[in-house]
Protein backbone atom coordinates (compact mmCIF):
# COMPACT_ATOMS: atom_id res chain seq x y z
CA UNK A 1 0.00 0.00 0.00
CA UNK A 2 1.36 3.40 -0.95
CA UNK A 3 -0.58 5.87 1.13
CA UNK A 4 1.39 7.86 3.68
CA UNK A 5 1.29 7.14 7.41
CA UNK A 6 -0.61 10.35 8.16
CA UNK A 7 -3.40 9.18 5.85
CA UNK A 8 -3.48 5.84 7.62
CA UNK A 9 -4.05 7.70 10.86
CA UNK A 10 -6.65 10.04 9.42
CA UNK A 11 -8.60 7.10 8.09
CA UNK A 12 -9.18 6.06 11.68
CA UNK A 13 -10.28 9.45 12.85
CA UNK A 14 -13.77 10.77 12.94
CA UNK A 15 -14.97 13.59 10.76
CA UNK A 16 -13.60 16.49 12.71
CA UNK A 17 -15.06 16.22 16.17
CA UNK A 18 -15.57 19.94 16.46
CA UNK A 19 -17.77 19.92 13.36
CA UNK A 20 -20.09 17.58 15.22
CA UNK A 21 -23.12 19.69 15.90
CA UNK A 22 -21.17 22.85 15.10
CA UNK A 23 -19.03 23.08 18.23
CA UNK A 24 -15.42 23.84 19.04
CA UNK A 25 -13.12 22.35 21.63
CA UNK A 26 -11.30 24.67 23.99
CA UNK A 27 -8.11 23.02 25.21
CA UNK A 28 -4.76 24.10 23.80
CA UNK A 29 -4.02 21.59 21.10
CA UNK A 30 -7.52 20.14 20.68
CA UNK A 31 -8.68 20.66 17.08
CA UNK A 32 -11.10 23.53 17.31
CA UNK A 33 -9.78 25.03 14.09
CA UNK A 34 -11.88 22.36 12.43
CA UNK A 35 -14.98 24.39 13.13
CA UNK A 36 -13.81 27.33 10.99
CA UNK A 37 -13.04 28.22 7.39
CA UNK A 38 -12.81 31.36 5.29
CA UNK A 39 -12.23 32.74 1.84
CA UNK A 40 -8.65 33.49 2.80
CA UNK A 41 -7.56 36.04 0.18
CA UNK A 42 -6.06 39.41 1.05
CA UNK A 43 -5.15 40.84 4.44
CA UNK A 44 -6.31 39.65 7.83
CA UNK A 45 -7.30 42.24 10.40
CA UNK A 46 -7.87 42.69 14.10
CA UNK A 47 -8.75 45.88 15.91
CA UNK A 48 -7.75 47.96 12.93
CA UNK A 49 -4.40 46.25 12.35
CA UNK A 50 -3.69 44.47 9.09
CA UNK A 51 -1.09 42.13 7.72
CA UNK A 52 -0.74 41.08 4.11
CA UNK A 53 -0.92 37.33 3.65
CA UNK A 54 2.02 35.64 1.92
CA UNK A 55 2.05 35.86 -1.86
CA UNK A 56 0.76 32.70 -3.50
CA UNK A 57 3.03 31.25 -6.18
CA UNK A 58 2.24 27.66 -7.24
CA UNK A 59 4.96 25.24 -8.26
CA UNK A 60 5.94 25.22 -11.91
CA UNK A 61 7.33 22.58 -14.22
CA UNK A 62 5.04 19.63 -13.48
CA UNK A 63 1.72 19.55 -15.28
CA UNK A 64 -1.04 17.60 -13.54
CA UNK A 65 -3.19 15.11 -15.41
CA UNK A 66 -6.20 16.97 -14.03
CA UNK A 67 -5.68 20.64 -13.21
CA UNK A 68 -7.21 21.82 -9.95
CA UNK A 69 -8.15 25.20 -8.55
CA UNK A 70 -6.70 25.85 -5.06
CA UNK A 71 -8.85 28.94 -4.56
CA UNK A 72 -11.97 26.75 -4.72
CA UNK A 73 -10.43 23.74 -3.03
CA UNK A 74 -10.08 21.55 -6.14
CA UNK A 75 -6.92 19.46 -5.92
CA UNK A 76 -4.60 18.68 -8.83
CA UNK A 77 -4.95 15.08 -9.99
CA UNK A 78 -1.98 12.88 -10.89
CA UNK A 79 -2.22 9.35 -12.23
CA UNK A 80 1.50 8.61 -11.73
CA UNK A 81 4.58 9.92 -9.96
CA UNK A 82 6.98 11.25 -12.63
CA UNK A 83 10.15 9.24 -13.16
CA UNK A 84 12.23 12.39 -13.62
CA UNK A 85 11.98 14.06 -10.23
CA UNK A 86 12.64 17.78 -9.95
CA UNK A 87 14.76 19.52 -7.35
CA UNK A 88 13.02 22.14 -5.19
CA UNK A 89 15.62 22.94 -2.51
CA UNK A 90 19.30 23.71 -3.09
CA UNK A 91 21.75 23.06 -0.29
CA UNK A 92 21.06 22.16 3.32
CA UNK A 93 18.26 24.02 5.13
CA UNK A 94 20.05 23.73 8.48
CA UNK A 95 23.52 24.86 9.52
CA UNK A 96 24.16 22.04 11.95
CA UNK A 97 22.73 21.75 15.43
CA UNK A 98 19.19 20.66 16.20
CA UNK A 99 15.64 21.85 15.58
CA UNK A 100 12.87 20.31 17.64
CA UNK A 101 9.12 20.12 17.07
CA UNK A 102 6.11 19.05 19.12
CA UNK A 103 3.09 17.46 17.43
CA UNK A 104 0.13 15.28 18.38
CA UNK A 105 0.01 11.79 16.95
CA UNK A 106 -2.06 8.65 16.67
CA UNK A 107 0.91 6.62 15.40
CA UNK A 108 3.21 4.34 17.39
CA UNK A 109 6.69 5.83 17.94
CA UNK A 110 9.21 5.26 15.14
CA UNK A 111 12.46 3.35 15.75
CA UNK A 112 15.25 5.30 17.51
CA UNK A 113 17.64 7.33 15.39
CA UNK A 114 20.40 4.73 15.65
CA UNK A 115 18.28 2.19 13.75
CA UNK A 116 16.09 4.53 11.72
CA UNK A 117 17.21 4.74 8.09
CA UNK A 118 14.63 7.39 7.28
CA UNK A 119 15.57 9.74 10.12
CA UNK A 120 19.27 9.36 9.36
CA UNK A 121 18.73 10.19 5.68
CA UNK A 122 16.53 13.17 6.53
CA UNK A 123 19.09 14.61 8.95
CA UNK A 124 21.87 14.19 6.40
CA UNK A 125 19.88 16.06 3.77
CA UNK A 126 18.71 18.76 6.19
CA UNK A 127 22.24 19.42 7.43
CA UNK A 128 21.37 19.01 11.09
CA UNK A 129 19.22 16.99 13.47
CA UNK A 130 15.45 17.40 13.34
CA UNK A 131 13.75 15.89 16.37
CA UNK A 132 9.98 15.45 16.42
CA UNK A 133 8.58 15.07 19.91
CA UNK A 134 5.07 13.62 20.08
CA UNK A 135 2.21 13.15 22.49
CA UNK A 136 -0.97 11.14 22.01
CA UNK A 137 -3.69 13.34 20.56
CA UNK A 138 -5.84 12.84 23.66
CA UNK A 139 -3.03 14.17 25.89
CA UNK A 140 -1.56 16.82 23.61
CA UNK A 141 -3.30 19.84 25.10
CA UNK A 142 -2.16 18.98 28.61
CA UNK A 143 1.38 18.39 27.39
CA UNK A 144 1.59 21.77 25.69
CA UNK A 145 0.17 23.52 28.75
CA UNK A 146 2.93 21.92 30.82
CA UNK A 147 5.64 23.02 28.40
CA UNK A 148 4.27 26.56 28.34
CA UNK A 149 4.23 26.76 32.12
CA UNK A 150 7.80 25.49 32.36
CA UNK A 151 9.22 27.60 29.50
CA UNK A 152 10.35 24.35 27.89
CA UNK A 153 8.90 24.81 24.41
CA UNK A 154 10.52 23.14 21.40
CA UNK A 155 11.40 25.28 18.37
CA UNK A 156 8.15 24.38 16.58
CA UNK A 157 4.78 23.70 18.18
CA UNK A 158 1.74 22.47 16.27
CA UNK A 159 -1.32 24.35 17.51
CA UNK A 160 -4.86 23.47 16.48
CA UNK A 161 -6.76 25.77 18.81
CA UNK A 162 -6.66 29.55 18.70
CA UNK A 163 -9.50 29.78 21.21
CA UNK A 164 -7.32 30.58 24.22
CA UNK A 165 -8.04 33.23 26.84
CA UNK A 166 -5.65 36.21 26.46
CA UNK A 167 -4.35 34.68 23.25
CA UNK A 168 -2.73 37.94 22.13
CA UNK A 169 -0.44 37.99 25.17
CA UNK A 170 0.34 34.29 24.85
CA UNK A 171 1.47 34.69 21.25
CA UNK A 172 3.48 37.83 21.93
CA UNK A 173 5.29 36.38 24.94
CA UNK A 174 5.99 32.84 23.77
CA UNK A 175 6.12 32.77 19.97
CA UNK A 176 7.72 34.52 17.00
CA UNK A 177 5.78 36.96 14.85
CA UNK A 178 6.79 35.89 11.33
CA UNK A 179 5.04 38.73 9.51
CA UNK A 180 8.35 40.37 8.68
CA UNK A 181 9.68 37.14 7.19
CA UNK A 182 6.66 35.81 5.29
CA UNK A 183 4.08 38.51 4.51
CA UNK A 184 3.62 39.53 0.89
CA UNK A 185 6.56 38.77 -1.41
CA UNK A 186 8.87 38.03 1.52
CA UNK A 187 7.63 34.45 1.44
CA UNK A 188 9.24 34.02 -1.98
CA UNK A 189 12.50 33.43 -0.12
CA UNK A 190 10.85 30.11 0.72
CA UNK A 191 9.34 28.97 -2.60
CA UNK A 192 7.68 25.85 -1.23
CA UNK A 193 5.96 27.83 1.51
CA UNK A 194 4.82 30.28 -1.16
CA UNK A 195 2.97 27.37 -2.79
CA UNK A 196 0.66 27.12 0.24
CA UNK A 197 -2.72 28.59 -0.79
CA UNK A 198 -3.91 31.86 0.75
CA UNK A 199 -6.89 30.19 2.42
CA UNK A 200 -4.51 28.11 4.53
CA UNK A 201 -2.46 31.15 5.56
CA UNK A 202 -5.59 32.83 6.89
CA UNK A 203 -5.46 30.37 9.79
CA UNK A 204 -2.08 31.81 10.81
CA UNK A 205 -3.32 35.40 10.77
CA UNK A 206 -4.31 36.59 14.24
CA UNK A 207 -4.38 40.08 15.71
CA UNK A 208 -3.16 41.56 12.45
CA UNK A 209 0.05 39.49 12.44
CA UNK A 210 1.26 36.17 11.03
CA UNK A 211 1.95 33.48 13.57
CA UNK A 212 3.59 30.39 12.12
CA UNK A 213 3.15 28.18 9.08
CA UNK A 214 -0.13 26.38 8.27
CA UNK A 215 -0.14 22.62 7.71
CA UNK A 216 -2.46 22.15 4.75
CA UNK A 217 -5.53 20.00 4.36
CA UNK A 218 -8.15 20.05 1.59
CA UNK A 219 -10.76 22.79 1.79
CA UNK A 220 -13.36 20.28 0.65
CA UNK A 221 -13.01 18.15 3.74
CA UNK A 222 -16.46 17.30 5.06
CA UNK A 223 -18.36 14.92 2.77
CA UNK A 224 -21.03 12.25 2.85
CA UNK A 225 -19.30 9.01 1.90
CA UNK A 226 -21.55 6.41 0.26
CA UNK A 227 -21.52 2.73 -0.70
CA UNK A 228 -22.57 3.13 -4.33
CA UNK A 229 -22.95 -0.61 -4.81
CA UNK A 230 -25.43 -0.99 -1.95
CA UNK A 231 -27.49 1.95 -3.15
CA UNK A 232 -27.49 0.74 -6.74
CA UNK A 233 -28.63 -2.71 -5.62
CA UNK A 234 -31.50 -1.12 -3.70
CA UNK A 235 -32.55 0.98 -6.68
CA UNK A 236 -31.40 4.22 -5.06
CA UNK A 237 -28.33 5.32 -7.04
CA UNK A 238 -26.41 8.16 -5.34
CA UNK A 239 -26.36 10.16 -8.58
CA UNK A 240 -30.12 10.58 -8.41
CA UNK A 241 -30.10 12.36 -5.05
CA UNK A 242 -30.62 16.12 -5.40
CA UNK A 243 -32.91 17.02 -2.49
CA UNK A 244 -33.42 16.07 1.14
CA UNK A 245 -36.60 14.29 0.02
CA UNK A 246 -34.47 12.21 -2.36
CA UNK A 247 -32.06 11.45 0.46
CA UNK A 248 -34.86 10.34 2.75
CA UNK A 249 -36.25 8.11 -0.01
CA UNK A 250 -32.81 6.56 -0.46
CA UNK A 251 -32.68 5.80 3.25
CA UNK A 252 -36.02 4.00 3.00
CA UNK A 253 -34.79 1.87 0.10
CA UNK A 254 -31.41 0.94 1.58
CA UNK A 255 -32.34 0.52 5.25
CA UNK A 256 -32.85 -3.12 6.22
CA UNK A 257 -32.21 -3.85 9.92
CA UNK A 258 -33.27 -7.49 9.45
CA UNK A 259 -30.20 -7.90 7.26
CA UNK A 260 -28.08 -5.90 9.70
CA UNK A 261 -27.93 -2.88 7.39
CA UNK A 262 -28.78 0.74 8.13
CA UNK A 263 -28.85 3.73 5.84
CA UNK A 264 -26.45 5.97 7.72
CA UNK A 265 -24.60 6.97 10.86
CA UNK A 266 -22.40 9.72 12.24
CA UNK A 267 -19.36 9.62 14.48
CA UNK A 268 -19.13 10.87 18.06
CA UNK A 269 -22.84 11.57 18.15
CA UNK A 270 -22.82 14.03 15.23
CA UNK A 271 -25.52 12.07 13.36
CA UNK A 272 -24.09 13.55 10.13
CA UNK A 273 -25.77 16.82 11.11
CA UNK A 274 -23.20 19.12 9.41
CA UNK A 275 -24.20 17.72 6.01
CA UNK A 276 -27.88 18.27 6.73
CA UNK A 277 -27.25 21.76 8.10
CA UNK A 278 -25.59 22.69 4.80
CA UNK A 279 -28.49 21.18 2.86
CA UNK A 280 -31.02 23.29 4.76
CA UNK A 281 -29.06 26.49 4.18
CA UNK A 282 -27.55 27.00 7.63
CA UNK A 283 -24.28 28.96 7.85
CA UNK A 284 -20.90 27.34 8.36
CA UNK A 285 -20.51 28.01 12.08
CA UNK A 286 -21.32 31.73 11.74
CA UNK A 287 -22.99 33.96 9.16
CA UNK A 288 -21.84 37.52 8.46
CA UNK A 289 -24.90 39.64 7.74
CA UNK A 290 -25.11 42.59 5.35
CA UNK A 291 -25.05 45.05 8.27
CA UNK A 292 -21.77 43.62 9.57
CA UNK A 293 -23.34 41.65 12.41
CA UNK A 294 -22.87 37.92 13.00
CA UNK A 295 -25.36 35.09 13.54
CA UNK A 296 -24.41 31.69 14.97
CA UNK A 297 -25.59 28.65 12.99
CA UNK A 298 -27.81 27.27 15.71
CA UNK A 299 -29.65 30.59 15.98
CA UNK A 300 -31.06 30.17 12.47
CA UNK A 301 -34.31 28.58 11.33
CA UNK A 302 -32.30 26.61 8.78
CA UNK A 303 -30.23 24.91 11.44
CA UNK A 304 -33.30 24.19 13.50
CA UNK A 305 -34.88 22.55 10.44
CA UNK A 306 -31.74 20.43 10.02
CA UNK A 307 -31.98 19.24 13.62
CA UNK A 308 -35.63 18.38 13.10
CA UNK A 309 -34.80 16.48 9.90
CA UNK A 310 -32.00 14.55 11.61
CA UNK A 311 -34.30 13.64 14.51
CA UNK A 312 -36.89 12.39 12.03
CA UNK A 313 -34.33 10.14 10.30
CA UNK A 314 -33.23 8.75 13.66
CA UNK A 315 -36.82 8.25 14.83
CA UNK A 316 -37.69 6.38 11.62
CA UNK A 317 -34.86 3.94 12.28
CA UNK A 318 -32.48 4.90 9.47
CA UNK A 319 -29.48 5.44 11.77
CA UNK A 320 -27.34 2.59 13.03
CA UNK A 321 -28.51 1.96 16.63
CA UNK A 322 -25.05 2.76 18.06
CA UNK A 323 -24.67 6.05 16.18
CA UNK A 324 -24.53 8.15 19.32
CA UNK A 325 -21.27 6.52 20.42
CA UNK A 326 -19.45 5.26 17.32
CA UNK A 327 -15.81 6.21 16.75
CA UNK A 328 -14.30 6.86 13.36
CA UNK A 329 -12.60 3.45 13.20
CA UNK A 330 -15.85 1.69 14.12
CA UNK A 331 -17.69 3.53 11.36
CA UNK A 332 -15.04 2.47 8.85
CA UNK A 333 -15.56 -1.18 9.78
CA UNK A 334 -19.34 -0.87 9.50
CA UNK A 335 -19.05 0.88 6.15
CA UNK A 336 -16.62 -1.66 4.69
CA UNK A 337 -18.72 -4.59 5.91
CA UNK A 338 -21.85 -3.08 4.34
CA UNK A 339 -23.71 -2.49 7.60
CA UNK A 340 -24.11 1.20 6.82
CA UNK A 341 -24.60 2.79 3.41
CA UNK A 342 -23.39 6.33 4.06
CA UNK A 343 -21.94 8.64 6.69
CA UNK A 344 -20.60 12.18 6.96
CA UNK A 345 -16.81 11.98 7.15
CA UNK A 346 -13.55 13.22 5.68
CA UNK A 347 -12.76 13.42 2.00
CA UNK A 348 -9.44 11.64 2.62
CA UNK A 349 -11.44 8.52 3.49
CA UNK A 350 -12.36 8.01 -0.17
CA UNK A 351 -8.86 6.96 -1.18
CA UNK A 352 -8.21 5.04 2.03
CA UNK A 353 -11.37 2.97 1.72
CA UNK A 354 -10.03 1.71 -1.60
CA UNK A 355 -6.27 1.54 -1.09
CA UNK A 356 -6.31 0.35 2.50
CA UNK A 357 -9.67 -1.20 3.30
CA UNK A 358 -10.00 -3.27 0.13
CA UNK A 359 -13.14 -1.80 -1.42
CA UNK A 360 -13.26 -1.46 -5.19
CA UNK A 361 -13.37 2.03 -6.69
CA UNK A 362 -16.82 1.22 -8.10
CA UNK A 363 -18.15 0.52 -4.59
CA UNK A 364 -17.26 3.89 -3.03
CA UNK A 365 -18.29 7.42 -3.86
CA UNK A 366 -19.06 10.73 -2.22
CA UNK A 367 -22.71 11.70 -2.17
CA UNK A 368 -23.58 14.53 -4.53
CA UNK A 369 -24.62 17.70 -2.75
CA UNK A 370 -28.32 17.97 -2.08
CA UNK A 371 -30.57 20.71 -0.74
CA UNK A 372 -33.87 21.08 1.07
CA UNK A 373 -36.88 22.39 -0.82
CA UNK A 374 -36.17 25.91 -2.02
CA UNK A 375 -32.49 25.74 -0.95
CA UNK A 376 -29.37 25.51 -3.06
CA UNK A 377 -27.04 22.57 -2.36
CA UNK A 378 -24.06 23.52 -0.21
CA UNK A 379 -20.99 22.05 1.44
CA UNK A 380 -19.14 23.50 4.40
CA UNK A 381 -15.53 24.29 3.59
CA UNK A 382 -13.00 23.10 6.12
CA UNK A 383 -10.26 25.38 7.39
CA UNK A 384 -7.77 24.21 4.77
CA UNK A 385 -5.35 23.23 7.54
CA UNK A 386 -4.70 20.58 10.17
CA UNK A 387 -3.12 23.20 12.40
CA UNK A 388 -0.44 25.88 12.48
CA UNK A 389 3.20 25.35 13.39
CA UNK A 390 4.22 28.18 15.68
CA UNK A 391 7.84 29.16 16.09
CA UNK A 392 9.13 29.58 19.63
CA UNK A 393 10.34 33.07 20.50
CA UNK A 394 13.78 33.25 18.90
CA UNK A 395 16.22 35.42 17.00
CA UNK A 396 15.54 36.27 13.37
CA UNK A 397 18.38 33.99 12.25
CA UNK A 398 16.92 31.07 14.20
CA UNK A 399 13.45 31.74 12.83
CA UNK A 400 14.82 31.80 9.28
CA UNK A 401 16.51 28.43 9.82
CA UNK A 402 13.23 26.95 11.08
CA UNK A 403 11.43 28.35 8.04
CA UNK A 404 14.02 26.83 5.70
CA UNK A 405 13.36 23.46 7.32
CA UNK A 406 9.61 23.85 6.89
CA UNK A 407 10.18 24.97 3.30
CA UNK A 408 11.97 21.67 2.69
CA UNK A 409 9.12 19.69 4.22
CA UNK A 410 6.63 21.60 2.06
CA UNK A 411 8.28 20.37 -1.15
CA UNK A 412 5.63 19.78 -3.83
CA UNK A 413 4.62 16.51 -5.44
CA UNK A 414 7.03 15.29 -8.12
CA UNK A 415 10.22 16.52 -6.45
CA UNK A 416 13.17 14.69 -4.92
CA UNK A 417 12.48 16.32 -1.58
CA UNK A 418 8.83 15.23 -1.64
CA UNK A 419 9.79 11.59 -2.21
CA UNK A 420 12.40 11.70 0.57
CA UNK A 421 10.00 13.33 3.05
CA UNK A 422 6.99 11.14 2.30
CA UNK A 423 8.60 7.84 1.28
CA UNK A 424 12.11 7.82 2.72
CA UNK A 425 15.04 5.84 1.32
CA UNK A 426 14.69 3.67 -1.78
CA UNK A 427 15.14 -0.02 -0.98
CA UNK A 428 14.81 0.47 2.77
CA UNK A 429 11.63 2.50 3.18
CA UNK A 430 10.01 2.13 -0.24
CA UNK A 431 10.24 0.12 -3.42
CA UNK A 432 9.17 0.97 -6.95
CA UNK A 433 6.32 -1.09 -8.37
CA UNK A 434 5.48 -0.29 -11.97
CA UNK A 435 7.59 2.81 -11.52
CA UNK A 436 5.59 4.02 -8.50
CA UNK A 437 6.78 4.22 -4.87
CA UNK A 438 5.29 1.83 -2.35
CA UNK A 439 6.21 1.88 1.33
CA UNK A 440 7.85 -1.26 2.68
CA UNK A 441 7.00 -2.68 6.10
CA UNK A 442 10.07 -0.87 7.41
CA UNK A 443 8.93 2.36 5.78
CA UNK A 444 5.54 2.16 7.45
CA UNK A 445 7.31 2.07 10.81
CA UNK A 446 9.84 4.80 10.07
CA UNK A 447 8.00 7.34 7.89
CA UNK A 448 5.52 8.59 10.49
CA UNK A 449 4.25 11.97 11.70
CA UNK A 450 5.14 13.62 8.38
CA UNK A 451 1.65 14.99 7.88
CA UNK A 452 1.93 17.01 11.09
CA UNK A 453 4.90 18.93 9.69
CA UNK A 454 3.98 19.05 6.00
CA UNK A 455 0.64 19.21 4.22
CA UNK A 456 1.89 19.25 0.63
CA UNK A 457 0.60 15.75 -0.08
CA UNK A 458 -2.95 17.05 0.42
CA UNK A 459 -2.48 19.52 -2.41
CA UNK A 460 -2.85 16.69 -4.90
CA UNK A 461 -4.82 13.52 -5.55
CA UNK A 462 -2.44 10.65 -6.18
CA UNK A 463 -2.35 6.95 -5.41
CA UNK A 464 -0.62 4.35 -7.60
CA UNK A 465 -3.04 2.24 -9.61
CA UNK A 466 -6.08 4.29 -8.59
CA UNK A 467 -6.59 6.46 -11.64
CA UNK A 468 -10.35 5.80 -11.49
CA UNK A 469 -10.47 7.16 -7.96
CA UNK A 470 -8.51 10.26 -9.02
CA UNK A 471 -10.97 10.91 -11.85
CA UNK A 472 -14.04 10.29 -9.68
CA UNK A 473 -12.94 12.50 -6.80
CA UNK A 474 -11.79 15.23 -9.18
CA UNK A 475 -15.21 15.31 -10.82
CA UNK A 476 -16.91 15.40 -7.42
CA UNK A 477 -14.70 18.30 -6.30
CA UNK A 478 -15.41 20.24 -9.49
CA UNK A 479 -19.14 19.83 -8.94
CA UNK A 480 -19.04 20.61 -5.22
CA UNK A 481 -16.53 23.49 -5.07
CA UNK A 482 -18.83 26.20 -6.47
CA UNK A 483 -21.19 25.48 -3.58
CA UNK A 484 -18.52 25.72 -0.87
CA UNK A 485 -19.52 27.79 2.14
CA UNK A 486 -16.86 29.38 4.34
CA UNK A 487 -16.87 30.49 7.96
CA UNK A 488 -16.38 34.28 8.10
CA UNK A 489 -14.88 34.22 11.60
CA UNK A 490 -11.62 32.55 10.57
CA UNK A 491 -8.78 34.86 11.60
CA UNK A 492 -10.97 36.63 14.15
CA UNK A 493 -10.67 36.24 17.91
CA UNK A 494 -13.27 36.48 20.64
CA UNK A 495 -12.15 36.52 24.25
CA UNK A 496 -15.66 35.48 25.29
CA UNK A 497 -15.65 32.56 22.87
CA UNK A 498 -12.37 31.38 24.39
CA UNK A 499 -14.22 30.90 27.67
CA UNK A 500 -17.57 29.68 26.36
CA UNK A 501 -16.93 25.95 26.33
CA UNK A 502 -19.42 25.05 29.04
CA UNK A 503 -22.21 27.13 27.50
CA UNK A 504 -21.52 25.75 24.03
CA UNK A 505 -21.60 22.21 25.35
CA UNK A 506 -25.04 22.74 26.89
CA UNK A 507 -26.42 23.54 23.44
CA UNK A 508 -24.68 20.57 21.85
CA UNK A 509 -25.98 18.24 24.55
CA UNK A 510 -29.50 19.54 23.97
CA UNK A 511 -29.18 18.90 20.23
CA UNK A 512 -28.15 15.32 20.94
CA UNK A 513 -31.10 14.91 23.27
CA UNK A 514 -33.48 16.22 20.62
CA UNK A 515 -32.10 13.89 17.95
CA UNK A 516 -32.32 10.94 20.36
CA UNK A 517 -35.90 11.80 21.25
CA UNK A 518 -35.21 12.69 24.88
CA UNK A 519 -36.14 16.36 24.42
CA UNK A 520 -38.31 18.46 22.12
CA UNK A 521 -37.29 20.99 19.51
CA UNK A 522 -38.56 23.76 21.78
CA UNK A 523 -35.93 22.71 24.30
CA UNK A 524 -33.27 23.37 21.67
CA UNK A 525 -34.68 26.86 21.07
CA UNK A 526 -34.65 27.52 24.81
CA UNK A 527 -31.05 26.33 25.11
CA UNK A 528 -29.98 28.66 22.29
CA UNK A 529 -31.76 31.57 23.98
CA UNK A 530 -29.87 30.88 27.19
CA UNK A 531 -26.59 30.63 25.27
CA UNK A 532 -27.23 34.00 23.60
CA UNK A 533 -27.74 35.70 26.94
CA UNK A 534 -24.78 34.00 28.61
CA UNK A 535 -22.14 34.35 25.86
CA UNK A 536 -23.55 34.50 22.34
CA UNK A 537 -24.35 38.21 22.14
CA UNK A 538 -20.91 39.11 23.50
CA UNK A 539 -19.18 36.82 21.01
CA UNK A 540 -21.02 38.28 18.03
CA UNK A 541 -20.17 41.83 19.15
CA UNK A 542 -16.48 40.97 19.53
CA UNK A 543 -16.39 39.42 16.04
CA UNK A 544 -18.20 42.41 14.53
CA UNK A 545 -15.73 44.88 16.04
CA UNK A 546 -12.75 42.96 14.64
CA UNK A 547 -14.26 42.32 11.24
CA UNK A 548 -15.26 45.93 10.78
Amino acid sequence: MSTSPIDRELSRRTALRTAAIGGSALAFGVPSLAACSNTGAGPTSAAGKQVTLPTYRPPTGLKPDLAGDPAQGIQDGFFTMPADLQNSVDGNPMSGGEISAMVPTLAPPPPPLSSNTYAQAMNARLGGRFTVRTAPSSEYGTKIDTLLAGNDLPDLVLVQDFGQPRLDKLLENKFTDVSGLLSGDKVLEYPNLAAIPARAWTNAGMFGRLWGVPIERPLLWNVMMARADLMDAAGAAPGGIATTDDFEAMCAEVNDPRRNRWALTGSYGSFSLPAFAAAFGAPNNWRKNSDGSFTRDWETDEYKAAVEFTAKLRRTGYFHPQSANLTGSQITKLFVSGQIACYAGQLSAWRNLISMEGLDASQVTAMPLFGAKGKQPAVFYGTGVYGVLLLKKASEARAQECLRLLDFYAAPFGTKEYVLVHYGVAGADYELQNGQPKLTLNGKKEVVNVGYVSGSEFRVMYSPGLADWVRDQYQWEKAAAPHGLADPTLGLYSETASRSGDEDQKVRDTISDVVMGRKKLDDFSAAVKTWKTAVGDKIRDEYAKQHG
